[in-house]
């Protein structure tokens, strides 16, 4: 199966993890962290989404199998039928796009990636390079290196806006952690998902 709402929203889960599981599941398996929700999750909360295969990270959440090539084209079918459009090519194996304006931002999201500087960003390849900034960064000002360009596939250029978008600042030749910028991604209501829209037919 494509994603199972029964199996997510289980009755193991508590009422916090309940509601992120539910949003996850409107977002087709994956969204933006809400972080208000996220900071209410206990461990128990915690540890039983690990056991659905959840993964909660500082950018966002995703189940691990809806970001493969297949479960991309299906949730981009699931999009097309929300937004009675056709959809446009799934980025598939690559990690990284650069953001085409003709494609709308909310089909990236729905197929598994976040907007991040333009660049649009696997959510688990997200989780991994903004670790990899971190652990960087700890000898700030650093410069990133080719573990770095390679998690995204694009280049030196697309990386400095990634970091940039991040909260990174240009340091001489390098990069610095500054002030945190403010997040303006949040998730889809679930009103206004391919899943809720396709409930109601």
């Amino acid at each position: 199966r494509f994603l199972a709402p029964a199996s997510m929203v289980g009755l193991s889960l508590s009422g916090a993890a309940r509601g992120l599981a539910h949003q996850l599941v409107e977002g087709l398996g994956s969204m933006p962290v809400d972080e208000a929700l996220v900071r209410s999750l206990s461990r128990e909360d915690r540890q039983a989404l690990a056991r659905l295969d959840v993964r909660v990270g500082l950018h966002g959440l995703y189940l691990p199998p809806l970001l493969k090539p297949k479960a991309q084209g299906l949730r981009a079918l699931l999009w097309s039928l929300h937004a009675g459009r056709p959809a446009p090519e799934p980025p598939g194996i690559r990690p990284a796009v650069a953001v085409d304006e003709a494609v709308p931002k909310a089909f990236y999201e729905a197929v598994g990636y976040g907007l991040v500087g333009g660049i649009a960003v696997r959510r688990d390849v997200l989780e991994r390079f903004a670790a990899q900034a971190r652990a960087c960064a700890h000898h700030s000002p650093f410069q990133p290196g080719h573990e770095m360009h390679s998690a995204l596939g694009l280049g030196p250029e697309a990386t400095g806006k990634v970091l940039e978008a991040l909260g990174y600042v240009r340091a001489g030749d390098g990069f610095r952690p500054g002030r945190k910028p403010r997040r303006k991604d949040r998730p889809e209501k679930p009103s206004d998902s391919p899943f809720a829209v396709l409930k109601g037919r």
